[in-house]
């Protein structure tokens, strides 16, 4: 497991080669870093780093990614303070509800993804529990869900990092991208 967003783009370089095209998925990689590191560097110095949570409780566990792994890292990038940074190792990890609520009850952003016929509203996340009303991105409208069904966030962010980075900076910092439109992510009703 990849430990940041650019070594899983890298992969791309690997593809090349296997092509023959080296010097192109070089070419390709370097576009992808330079404006990675671009965006991250105007996400940097923000002044105040919005609290994230995300995803959702899935039967008894409550998986977040840890801060060491490459959304964790992503989330950093943007200017988030992830609620769940302190968390070790490179993937997810599974958290009891009462750790997550203990944690992150005055989160003020909740991402979280899914993948659903239909799309999710806080009427659809209450029916599914009731424990959700306990965070505060829920009672202030504050949740920005993927419904990843109708879109391809897993197909594109895996070589295009810096498009899901951008989506997270508008999200966390409209002001620094105000002409960006969502891709992934949409707030949710």
């Amino acid at each position: 497991m990849e430990k940041s967003p650019l070594a899983c783009a890298e992969w791309m370089r690997f593809y090349g080669r296997l092509f023959g095209l080296a010097t192109k998925s070089d070419s390709l990689f370097w576009a992808v870093c330079n404006e990675y590191e671009s965006l991250r560097n105007a996400a940097k110095d923000v002044g105040i780093r919005p609290k994230l949570m995300c995803e959702l409780k899935s039967s008894s566990a409550w998986y977040v990614p840890c801060g060491g792994s490459t959304m964790g890292r992503m989330y950093a990038d943007a200017g988030a303070d992830y609620l769940f940074s302190h968390c070790q190792g490179s993937g997810s990890v599974p958290l009891s509800y009462e750790v997550v609520l203990e944690k992150a009850a005055d989160a003020d952003v909740w991402l979280l993804k899914y993948n659903a016929d239909s799309y999710r509203t806080y009427a659809s996340l209450l029916a599914d529990f009731a424990g959700y009303s306990h965070f505060r991105p829920f009672r202030q409208r504050n949740i920005y869900a993927c419904n990843t069904r109708y879109n391809h966030l897993f197909e594109e962010v895996s070589f295009h990092p810096e498009r899901l980075l951008k989506e997270l900076i508008a999200i966390f910092h409209p002001y620094l991208l105000t002409d960006y439109t969502l891709q992934y992510y949409e707030k949710m009703h």
